[in-house]
Parts: C-alpha cells; sequence; structure tokens
C-alpha cells in the first residue's frame, strides 16, 4: 500500500468512525437514564405456595426489604383446580367417568352441538367462585364460546368449548381481592394476561375499571399458548382495544423474556402494543426452579436474579418461591426472601435504583441508514485492506474496485428494504474479527525478528485490545436503538459469527507465515490440494475438530456447565459485576501470548498453528461480545478488560509452565541425541 492510499483510508474510516458516534452517544445516555430496577413478588405463585398466615407475613417482610410490586396474574382454570374452587376436567375424560353427577352432566352436555373431545368442563358449588365465574366467562367469551348448566346436585357447570392441551393454557380472569390486598399491603400492581384470551370487549371494560379503581401502572403481556386459530382469531380482535388502554392510562408494558432467554415473548399485536406504549417498556424476568438445588442453596436464586439485570439488562424481576428441597413451604420462603435481600442490596452496591421507577425510551432515537450506510463503507475498506495484506502487494484495479463499492453502499443502504439492512450487524460481527487477526498476524510477521520477545509480547497484546475495543464500537453503534435494548430485534447469526473467524484465523496463519510474501496466494492452492495427507496431520486435524465441536457446542446460550466453572462464573460476577466469557481469558489469552513466543522462539509451525487457532476464538468471542443487544455498552467495556487483566494473568502463568516443558522437552532431546550418538552413531 502507499502512503497516499493509507491517508485515504485513514480519512475514510475516522469519518465513518465518526457518524457512529451520535448513535453510540445516544445508546450510553439512555443506558445511564434507565438504571431503575423493579424487585416484584409473583402473587399468586406466593400465595398458591403458603398459608394464610405465612403469606401475610411474607407481604409484610418483602415489602421491608425493598420489594415493591406484585404481579398479580389471571387465574387459570390448573390454578382453580389447584386451590380447590372447581372440578376441572376434558369433556372426553369425563365420559369415562360413571358416577352418578358425572352421568347426569354427560346426559346434559350430550345434545350440545358445540361440545367436543377437548372442552373443558367446569364444576362448582361455591358461590363465590359461581360468582366469580359469573362475572368473567362472560366478559371472555361470546354467547357461543361457552355455556353455564345447573345440575340437581347443586352444582353449576361451565363449559368453555374451546380446547387447550393443559388447563393452565386456559385463562378465566383476575381475583380482584388479590389486587385489592396488595394495594392495602402498599405494593404497586402489575397486572399478567395472555393476549388473545378473550373475545368480548366487556373484559377491556373491566380491565379499565381494575386500572382506574387500583391506579393500575404496568401491565405484563405473554403469549398465548391455545390453538393457533383460535389464538389469532382472538388476538387480531382484541389488541387494539388493549394498545388504546395502554395509551389512554400510560400503561408501562412488561415484556417478559423467554427460558432460553433469546429474545422475549411476542404475543399477536406484539409491534403494535409495543408501539402503543411509546417508550414505557420494560423487560422482565421470571425466576425458575432448576433440578438439583438442595434445600439451603438460596445463592441458585439469587445469581439468577443478579445475572439477569447485569449480563441481559432487564429491568423487572418477577420473583417466584423456591420449590426445591425437602423443606416446608415456610422455610422455602425464607430462603427465597434470603435470596432477594441479597440480590437488592448487591444491585443498590452496582448503582442500580430500587426504590423508584422512571424508565421510558421514548427519546431514545438513531438514524439507522446513516450508521449503517457508514459501518459498510468501514467493512469495505477493512475487506479491501485485509485483501492486500493476504496477497502481500498493490492492486490498483481491486482499490478502483473497493472505493466505487464504498461510494455505491451509501445510496444502496438508504434505498435497501430494512431486513437487508439488519443483516449489516451479523457480516460485521464476521469481518471485524478477521481483520483485527490479520492486522496481528501481518504486525508480527514484521516485528517478529525485530523485537525482543516480551516487547512483542506487550505490542501483540495492546494492538489486539485496542483493535477489538475499537471494532467492538462500531458494533455497539448497529445495534443501538430501542427495539434492540427491549430486544423487539435480536442479533442473528451468533454460531456464525463464533466460528467463521477461528476458520479464518486458521487459513489466514497458512498464507501469511507459510508463504513467501513474493509469491501469489493462488499458487499455493494447488500445492495444497496435492499434497500427501500423513496419519499423524488425520489425527491433528480429528483432535482440533472435536475441540472445534465442543467450542461449538458451548457457544451461544449455554444452560448446562459444570459446577467448578458455575462457581467461578459466580464468583467473579460478584466481584466485579460484569463477568469475562471464560473463553477469553481461560483459551484465548493464553493461546495469543503462546502463539506469539513460538513465533519468536521456534520453527514448529504446528504449534504455531494451534495456538494461533486458539488465539482466533479471543477476537471472535471479544465482538460477539458486542452483539448482546440488551447489555449495557459501560458492561461489555468491563468485561472485555475483566478478561484482558484476567487473561493476563493466566497467560503468565501458562508462560511460565510453557518455558518449563519447553526446558524439559529440550533436555529430553538433548539426551535422546546422546544416548542415540554414544550407541552407533
Amino acid at each position: 500500500m502507499t502512503k497516499k492510499s493509507i491517508i485515504i483510508r485513514l480519512f475514510a474510516a475516522i469519518a465513518a468512525l465518526s457518524l457512529m458516534l451520535p448513535a453510540v452517544l445516544t445508546r450510553v445516555d439512555n443506558e445511564d437514564n434507565n438504571r431503575d430496577v423493579i424487585v416484584a413478588m409473583n402473587y399468586n405463585n406466593f400465595e398458591m405456595t403458603l398459608s394464610k398466615d405465612e403469606f401475610d407475613k411474607a407481604l409484610t417482610d418483602y415489602k421491608a426489604i425493598g420489594v415493591k410490586t406484585a404481579v398479580v396474574a389471571e387465574e387459570s382454570v390448573n390454578s382453580l383446580i389447584s386451590a380447590g374452587y372447581i372440578t376441572g376436567i376434558k369433556y372426553n375424560v369425563l365420559c369415562h367417568k360413571y358416577d352418578d353427577e358425572s352421568e347426569e352432566i354427560i346426559k346434559i352436555l350430550a345434545k350440545n352441538p358445540n361440545i367436543h373431545n377437548d372442552s373443558y368442563v367446569l364444576v362448582t358449588k361455591r358461590q363465590d367462585c359461581k360468582d366469580y365465574l359469573d362475572l368473567w366467562l362472560p366478559a371472555k367469551y361470546k354467547s357461543d364460546e361457552f355455556v353455564k348448566l345447573e345440575t340437581d346436585y347443586n352444582a353449576t357447570v361451565y363449559v368453555i368449548y374451546e380446547g387447550a392441551a393443559d388447563a393452565w393454557q386456559i385463562s378465566t380472569g383476575f381475583v380482584v381481592d388479590k389486587i385489592k390486598k396488595a394495594k392495602e399491603n402498599g405494593y404497586d400492581v402489575a397486572l399478567s394476561m395472555m393476549v388473545g384470551n378473550y373475545s368480548t370487549a366487556k373484559y377491556i371494560d373491566i380491565i379499565e375499571d381494575l386500572i382506574k379503581e387500583y391506579d393500575i401502572r404496568f401491565i405484563n403481556l405473554k403469549s398465548n399458548y391455545r390453538k393457533q386459530q383460535v389464538r389469532e382469531v382472538g388476538a387480531s380482535r382484541n389488541y387494539n382495544p388493549l394498545c388504546n388502554l395502554i395509551k389512554k392510562y400510560k400503561l408501562t408494558l412488561i415484556l417478559t423474556e423467554k427460558q432460553d432467554q433469546l429474545s422475549n415473548q411476542k404475543p399477536f399485536g406484539y409491534n403494535k402494543l409495543v408501539s402503543a406504549a411509546n417508550g414505557r417498556v420494560i423487560r422482565c424476568y421470571e425466576t425458575f426452579d432448576m433440578s438439583g438445588s438442595g434445600e439451603t442453596d438460596y445463592h441458585f436464586r439469587y445469581y439468577q436474579m443478579l445475572n439477569s439485570v447485569i449480563d441481559r439488562n432487564t429491568r423487572f424481576v418477577n420473583m417466584t418461591q423456591l420449590t426445591n428441597g425437602t423443606d416446608t413451604f415456610e422455610s422455602k420462603n425464607e430462603r427465597t426472601l434470603k435470596a432477594a435481600d441479597m440480590f437488592i442490596k448487591k444491585i443498590n452496591r452496582f448503582g442500580y435504583n430500587t426504590s423508584s421507577f422512571d424508565t421510558d425510551f421514548s427519546s431514545y432515537n438513531i438514524n439507522r441508514r446513516l450508521t449503517s450506510a457508514a459501518a459498510m463503507v468501514l467493512m469495505i475498506i477493512m475487506g479491501l485492506t485485509m485483501l492486500q495484506w493476504l496477497m502481500s502487494k498493490r492492486s490498483v484495479a481491486l482499490e478502483i474496485t473497493a472505493a466505487a463499492g464504498a461510494v455505491l453502499s451509501i445510496p444502496f443502504t438508504y434505498l435497501a428494504p430494512e431486513p437487508i439492512i439488519l443483516l449489516y450487524p451479523s457480516l460485521y460481527a464476521i469481518v471485524a474479527p478477521c481483520f483485527c487477526i490479520t492486522l496481528v498476524f501481518v504486525m508480527l510477521r514484521a516485528a517478529v525478528k525485530k523485537l525482543s520477545l516480551i516487547k512483542l509480547i506487550l505490542m501483540t497484546a495492546a494492538v489486539t485490545l485496542v483493535s477489538l475495543c475499537i471494532c467492538g464500537y462500531v458494533q455497539l453503534a448497529l445495534l443501538s436503538g430501542p427495539d434492540y435494548c427491549i430486544n423487539t430485534l435480536i442479533f442473528r447469526g451468533i454460531k456464525l459469527s463464533l466460528i467463521a473467524p477461528i476458520l479464518y484465523g486458521a487459513v489466514a496463519y497458512g498464507i501469511i507465515f507459510c508463504t513467501k510474501r513474493s509469491e501469489s496466494v493462488l499458487t499455493k492452492i494447488p500445492v495444497l490440494l496435492n499434497a500427501q495427507i500423513k496419519v499423524f496431520w488425520v489425527i491433528i486435524a480429528g483432535f482440533v475438530g472435536i475441540v472445534g465441536l465442543i467450542y461449538i457446542i458451548r457457544s451461544g446460550n449455554v444452560k448446562s456447565i459444570s459446577g467448578a466453572e458455575n462457581f467461578m462464573r459466580n464468583t467473579i460476577t460478584e466481584k466485579m459485576a460484569a463477568r469475562p466469557r471464560t473463553k477469553e481469558f481461560f483459551v484465548g489469552w493464553p493461546c495469543l501470548i503462546l502463539f506469539v513466543y513460538y513465533l519468536k522462539r521456534t520453527d514448529i509451525k504446528l504449534v504455531q498453528w494451534l495456538t494461533g487457532i486458539g488465539a482466533s476464538i479471543l477476537f471472535a468471542s471479544v465482538i460477539n461480545s458486542f452483539c448482546h443487544v440488551f447489555t449495557a455498552a459501560e458492561i461489555i467495556y468491563m468485561r472485555v478488560i475483566n478478561g484482558f487483566w484476567i487473561g493476563a494473568i493466566l497467560s503468565a502463568v501458562v508462560f511460565a509452565g510453557n518455558l518449563v516443558l519447553v526446558k524439559i522437552f529440550s533436555a529430553l532431546v538433548a539426551k535422546i541425541k546422546e544416548e542415540t550418538a554414544k550407541n552407533g552413531g
């Protein structure tokens, strides 16, 4: 590259980076201004698992530690059954019961043309339950969707014609006394309901009355798991009234994270509902139990909540009771309370506010087209530079083509459909680590014979860290905006962005370090294809393949990890909030230092190649950290820095161990040569 070419590229790159600055600054500002966290009690869950006295005490205890919100959900057929209010059974199961009461009900229903095998039959003798169902079922269902019947056994029968796989999938309505009791105990109330689980305007009218009477500020809308056709029909005719309700009372919309933590639950009308909230949107993490949790293990719940707020930027924690263990529910509640108390104190120390809530993303606006256009220009510059580094010579034709592509990419970005623009972050997540790998490899090739080992290591570490942080800045800009922040839009291509740079690093090593600079890369392809394959190389390839498979499996959102690793992760999170990625400090940084050592001190290509592949993991992982759309920019950079200094410590240990092993190996080789010389040589 000529000096003029370098200056032009630097100028264009700086200009592109500057155009992305507003997006990054806006993102950081909104993240700094939205650090309020709501810790809420799942009212229905707590009431179901505790006795009345224990529950009353829990309301007082949790309020005292800083839990200020209660999530009151619609009752389901299943919850009514569990509470003993009704007998609920599918019609096809009822038909196989032969007691007098069941036979009378079957006789009554037999002539009903709307009944089918999956219809739910609800039977109750309690007057309070009858009053409840008489209020909500006509509000939720049209006259041709349910029926009410009386029997000679003083029992009232309600039949919901629509079937469902499980009883919990059919909601019946809110118990107003629960909302009233929560408010009387000083809690704000969040209403939780499934979109599309009602068919009449009367239902919305009742919800509106509850909002006005009890000053409801939060509404948690979840996906409906009923039959697809029913869901679509039901949702299409009633999410618009919900939107109007959200707008009218300026409700904050709570979006519950899926259990796989990759996206939110998205009920029908999701985009309209989010739009209706006008920036008053908050992501919610709902706790859950895992098998194997011991009787005294409240730390699991504590770290669940802590990681959700710090790593995934959730701002609403819907807390359920711990259920694992053989102790009483009263004891389990004590463990849950302890976990909640620890969690609230810890996030307060980390700078989050749990005493009030005022999150609003209405002012979070960015120019995505401008940011994407600047990023595409930068990607073309990076691609051109990489190719010329690999080719080790200048190509005027290539430079002209790249310049034309950079210019044309600007109008293309402004005219392209939105789905195309949303692919830019995925493309950049591949290009950026490949560019950084090439930069470090080329720099090492030029400096390996000129600098001492220590200077070479320090320079490599500095260039790696700085280049990755700058490239990460671009990824932050591309993934800015409220739709990414609340996880309406997600980053796609996680696996590819983690694997492609590793494969590229393996090839780039061969091109940069195993070919002469004067040779064309193309001339090496026939030689490679005609090379004699040895068994040793097959074994090495198999080993690399196994390691690669483990890497792929471990990439992304891994649920199952060893106890030792889980302990290490939790300890790091506890001490420094922003937990670095294990593959960075445990594999990436040590491999990079070993790569530099073997480049400098040996000519063993295989070892260089393997450590170079290991080092490539670092580049892929760091850029991937910036792809976590809901994680705050501050946290991401802290993760990278923490990964660097922890990796530096581990690298020093590995480096020292490597020196010992090299010394032992060298002594063994020398001894073997000596013995060989004595015996015949």
